[in-house]
C-alpha cells in the first residue's frame, strides 16, 4: 500500500480527495477520499496495483474549482512521487473556493456560427454558438467536440433559466491543461423549449417534439 499524508493549516468541513494519473484526474472520486485524522491532518492508503511507478497527483475538495493553491493563491504544479517510496508527506497552504480565483486569460473564445441555423426536422431556425479553447487560433491541436443544448444559459448573464457559467468552468480546466474541447452550443426554443425536449408525453407538453429534436442532433 502507498500512504499519502496531508497537512493543511486552512480548516473547513469540505472533504479532501486525491486525484491523479491513477484515476483519470477525477477531482471527486469517492474511492480516493482522504480520512480526516484531526482538523489539520488527513491520510489515505492506495493499493500499489492501481498506481503507476511515477505518480502525479493533486489534492482537491471535490472539484477543480476547489483545488489546492500555494500560499499566494496561485495554482500549484502537479505533485510527483515514486511508488517505491511507499509514503508521501504533503502540505496544502490554501484551497480554491468556488471559482473565486479563475483567470480570464483562459476563458474560451465565444463565436456565433449562425444566427439562423435551419433545423429541417423542426422546420425552425436556431442560433448556434461555438466555445473554442482560449489558444485555438495559435494551437496545432485537434479537439473533440461536445454538443450542448440551452446555449442561452451556458454562459450568458440575464437568461431566463440562469447562467450556468460553462465558460468559467472551461477556463478552470484550461489552467490545468484539461480544457481541450470545442463546445457547440445550440440555443433552445424559448416558449417551445419544453415541447422540443419531451418524448411522446402530451401530458407534459402538448405536441411533444423530442424525437424530431433528437433526430436533428444525430444528423450533425
Amino acid at each position: 500500500m502507498m500512504r499519502f499524508e496531508l497537512y493543511s493549516e486552512e480548516i473547513d468541513d469540505r472533504t479532501v480527495y486525491i486525484t491523479g494519473n491513477f484515476n483519470n484526474w477525477n477531482p471527486k472520486d469517492y474511492t480516493f477520499q482522504l480520512k480526516r485524522l484531526d482538523p489539520n491532518n488527513y491520510c489515505i492508503e492506495i493499493n500499489d496495483e492501481i498506481l503507476p511507478d511515477v505518480i502525479e497527483y493533486k489534492f482537491t475538495k471535490g472539484g477543480w474549482e476547489n483545488v489546492e493553491l500555494d500560499i499566494y493563491g496561485n495554482i500549484t504544479p502537479n505533485r510527483k512521487a515514486s511508488k517505491a517510496t511507499g509514503k508521501t508527506d504533503d502540505t496544502v497552504e490554501k484551497w480554491r473556493l468556488n471559482w473565486r480565483l479563475f483567470q480570464k486569460e483562459f476563458f474560451p473564445i465565444a463565436e456565433i456560427i449562425s444566427e439562423e441555423f435551419y433545423i429541417p426536422q423542426l422546420d425552425r431556425y436556431r442560433k448556434v454558438w461555438a466555445l473554442l479553447p482560449y489558444d485555438y487560433y495559435v494551437s496545432q491541436k485537434t479537439y473533440p467536440v461536445l454538443y450542448l443544448q440551452d446555449a442561452q444559459n451556458l454562459f450568458n448573464e440575464g437568461s431566463g433559466y440562469g447562467n450556468w457559467e460553462i465558460d468559467k468552468k472551461l477556463s478552470i480546466l484550461a489552467e490545468y491543461g484539461r480544457g481541450d474541447v470545442i463546445v457547440i452550443a445550440i440555443e433552445h426554443g424559448s416558449e417551445e423549449r419544453i415541447k422540443e425536449y419531451i418524448f411522446d408525453n402530451d401530458n407534459v407538453a402538448n405536441g411533444s417534439e423530442g424525437k424530431n429534436t433528437f433526430a436533428s442532433l444525430q444528423t450533425r
